[in-house]
């Protein structure tokens, strides 16, 4: 690294309003992360999130089938159909 920065550097540093030793020691903060490697990026799985969404449309397209189904009366209740006297026998 050399003793003098660059017009560029200088240029630089003072729109940022650094002095030229802080600069120089962005400049090797810089240099380190950039050895270092990307940081993992936040990702959006978009399988998880269309999973999340088709179970809770499922749900409740089954809860509101459920609540605008139709009732049927009890047949446990109306006890064994009774038979009528008054058929008329046709033989």
């Amino acid at each position: 690294m050399s003793d003098q920065l660059l017009p560029s550097d200088k240029y630089l540093a003072s729109i940022l309003g650094l002095t030229e030793e802080e600069y120089r020691h962005f400049q090797t903060e810089v240099r380190k992360r950039a050895a270092e490697g990307p940081q993992p990026a936040v990702v959006n799985d978009a399988a998880l999130v269309l999973a999340i969404v088709s179970l809770v449309l499922s749900v409740g397209a089954t809860v509101v089938s459920l609540l605008l189904r139709p009732s049927f009366p009890d047949l446990s209740k109306r006890g064994a159909p009774k038979q009528r006297q008054d058929t008329v026998d046709p033989i």
